[in-house]
């Protein structure tokens, strides 16, 4: 079991494994990375639930876990892109990024009015990425 990536955390105590494959974010095809990014890209979106609650550890747990996957998996995406792209999507994951930090540091200040602002952003930057 386990989140999708961490596919060998859950033997912690097999050390005939490396260390790498135990605790590592797994390395995935592009094609795999870009589904794994869609499924990261739809918790974030989840995230407005949290918000609307006011549970701020868990908006900010949840965002900084999902964003690190996104970061990888697009990064994964964007390298096996031709090199024309790479720019124009490494600028739009760049500025999307910018809006996960500031919602992220909304959450921290405990700021609804500036979490709701953020969110909106983040969730149009994510569309178009």
């Amino acid at each position: 079991g386990g989140l999708p990536g961490t596919l060998n955390s859950d033997q912690p105590r097999d050390l005939d494994l490396p260390l790498r494959n135990r605790f590592y974010i797994q390395p995935l095809t592009p094609a795999e990375a870009a589904a794994r990014a869609k499924e990261s890209a739809k918790d974030i979106v989840a995230v407005k639930t949290l918000i609307e609650k006011k549970a701020w550890p868990y908006v900010q747990n949840d965002l900084r876990l999902k964003a690190e996957y996104l970061r990888y998996d697009l990064n994964t995406v964007i390298s096996a892109k031709p090199k024309e792209e790479k720019k124009v999507l490494k600028e739009l994951t760049g500025k999307l990024f910018d809006t996960i930090s500031e919602l992220d540091h909304a959450a921290k200040t405990k700021s609804t009015p500036e979490a709701e602002k953020y969110y909106a952003k983040t969730v149009s930057t994510l569309d178009d990425v």
